[in-house]
């Protein structure tokens, strides 16, 4: 009778993390899980473990407990292939999750036994986060570098969610209940709005600030709506009402005004030239508006001079600009095409090119206006 003694998966475990860190805790429960009882195997995945910690400690915990999950799955495809998962199979798994039922049929054996011990782990799909943590384990290091720059965005996303969690929350002590004061019903909204306020939309700003009003803390309303703008003062586009989707829902008349200084108070040393390009791309922003209707025709005339092969998408922005105020008798699209009168009466060659744009020879040979300014 031979008797051959097999070590339970929490056993090994134990040995092979002695920590008493609850960073080794959850390496531990989750190489139980997976039922992993090779002593050597456990330890090695731990050396990941502990080398993946420094580089992600300063984010939300959510990254590091992702990172314990996917890199003893990972560990264990790399180290134990002919008894984990292939690492092919799991690098695959956003295909194999949404396989039709009918055609589940259609995997091999261990590949159904493989997508079992999957699902009862806990692996969902395949990230950016992982296929970074996957190529570490390929390697035998990771490259804080790569981790990171896929770690924040990751980041973010939690904390965007936490913050966002956090303030409906304190919205619900005024939707959902006939409990507190006045005092700590504003104070909660005033608090959450604060607190996050980098993650909060110009509507629940303005959501918020009427209802402080509304409950008599006009102070606590005018502090929302500076801190709001010093948070995002880096960017000028969050002010930009004419391009927020639901800019007619933000109806407190002091958000307003703040938004539209703030839009107004920062030089715009962008180059009319790229502008011109990005807008005939992807239309125009309030602020591009500012810009360009700002230029005079001798500018107009250097832009479309220096635009060189873009000349036809430029020149066709500028032209098509249409004036917010239909009345207004000094427009860009005037301007534009003043510029291009001038420029016809430069040469041959440019009169030419000009009339693809519609100047008629009748403009470009009737006595020049001292401006079109």
């Amino acid at each position: 009778i031979t008797l051959r003694f097999v070590r339970l998966p929490s056993e090994a475990s134990t040995i092979a993390i002695t920590e008493d860190t609850e960073l080794a805790q959850k390496a531990r429960e989750k190489c139980t899980d997976l039922g992993i009882n090779n002593i050597r195997v456990i330890r090695q995945i731990w050396r990941l473990v502990q080398a993946i910690e420094p580089i992600v400690r300063d984010y939300e915990p959510e990254i590091l407990s992702q990172a314990v999950h996917s890199l003893v799955l990972f560990g264990w495809c790399r180290l134990q292939p002919n008894i984990a998962p292939s690492e092919q199979f799991v690098m695959m798994r956003n295909d194999y999750m949404w396989i039709p039922e009918e055609q589940k049929s259609e995997l091999t054996p261990d590949q159904k036994a493989w997508t079992t011990i999957l699902d009862n782990y806990g692996f969902g799909s395949v990230d950016e986060f992982d296929k970074v943590l996957s190529q570490g384990v390929a390697d035998g290091f990771f490259d804080p570098d790569s981790v990171r720059a896929v770690a924040e965005k990751k980041n973010a996303l939690f904390v965007s969610e936490k913050a966002g969690n956090s303030v409906s929350e304190a919205w619900e002590t005024f939707h959902h209940s006939f409990d507190g004061t006045e005092e700590s019903v504003s104070t909660a909204i005033f608090e959450a709005v604060k607190q996050h306020a980098k993650f909060v939309t110009q509507l629940n700003l303005d959501g918020a600030v009427r209802m402080m009003k509304s409950l008599g803390y006009p102070l606590k309303a005018e502090q929302l709506i500076e801190h709001y703008i010093e948070v995002h003062s880096e960017n000028l586009e969050v002010f930009d009402l004419d391009n927020y989707t639901f800019a007619d829902d933000v109806r407190d008349p002091q958000v307003i005004a703040a938004f539209n200084e703030k839009a107004n108070s920062v030089p715009d040393t962008r180059d009319p030239l790229e502008v011109f390009i990005a807008t005939s791309k992807h239309g125009t922003t309030r602020r591009d508006r500012r810009l360009l209707e700002a230029l005079s025709t001798e500018e107009l005339i250097a832009i479309f001079k220096r635009a060189g092969s873009n000349s036809r998408r430029v020149v066709n922005a500028a032209l098509s600009l249409a004036p917010r105020n239909p009345s207004e008798s000094d427009t860009l699209q005037l301007r534009a095409k003043a510029a291009l009168i001038e420029i016809g009466r430069e040469s041959l060659l440019n009169r030419i090119r000009v009339k693809r744009y519609g100047i008629t020879d009748a403009e470009l040979d009737a006595v020049a206006n001292s401006s079109a300014e």
